[in-house]
């Protein structure tokens, strides 16, 4: 399977570069999001791979695309982008669902939880306990989110699937991930009796003192020592 998915990364300053997102574009009677996903997966057409898209991308004409190159599409999709007002419309009750398929065998489908729509998984559990902080530079935002939200959303997810005895939450995952970058996870086969206590083991981690101020009279933000050595 592949993923096709994007991720908004909140951001209050300025951009010097121009931001176009062209909704409605069109070339040769597709939208944008289906030319982006067929040329993701080009090198993938014609294998038999499934594809997995989010509401942004997924639409009939994809669809259609992707089963002329012996590909499979499953993805949530707006109700604006069907014609199918028995389908978006139908009040369901919860665990209730309604569905038709078309002549190319494309079947579109309603369900109801606790509500209609769908959630990406990925967005959720990189919100908790987010590393993303207040920045002016737009690419420390993305980087932040890309290293620190959906990289370690992936490696959760592969974490639990190989060790499905021992799972964590991603908050749990989180900290597992920063007492071992900071060496302060307790060595296997160690009596806890003889282990440093994290005080003593952490001493090296501190915040360099500085007088230095920014142009709005404030404290320039403090580095560990150790971790930028």
């Amino acid at each position: 399977m592949i993923a096709v998915d994007e991720t908004m990364v909140p951001f209050r300053g300025r951009l010097k570069f121009k931001q176009y997102i062209p909704g409605k574009t069109q070339t040769e009677g597709k939208g944008l999001g289906c030319i982006v996903v067929l040329d993701l997966c080009d090198r993938y057409l014609n294998i038999g791979r499934t594809i997995i898209t989010d509401n942004f991308y997924t639409s009939i004409v994809l669809a259609n695309e992707l089963l002329a190159k012996d590909r499979n599409l499953i993805g949530t999709l707006r109700s604006n982008r069907v014609k199918l007002s028995e389908v978006t419309k139908a009040k369901l009750l919860p665990g209730k669902i309604v569905g038709r398929e078309n002549s190319n065998g494309i079947v579109v489908a309603k369900w109801r939880d606790k509500r209609d729509a769908g959630i990406d998984l990925s967005d959720q559990l990189s919100s908790y306990s987010s590393p993303v902080r207040k920045s002016i530079r737009w690419y420390h935002k993305v980087a932040t989110e890309i290293i620190l939200g959906t990289s370690v959303v992936n490696a959760l997810i592969i974490y639990n699937t190989k060790t499905p005895q021992n799972k964590m939450s991603i908050t749990q995952f989180r900290e597992a991930l920063v007492d071992q970058i900071l060496g302060l996870d307790q060595p296997k086969g160690t009596q806890e009796h003889i282990t440093p206590p994290r005080s003593s083991i952490s001493l090296k981690h501190k915040f360099q003192e500085t007088s230095e101020k920014c142009s709005r009279n404030r404290k320039i933000r403090k580095r560990c020592t150790h971790c930028y050595k």
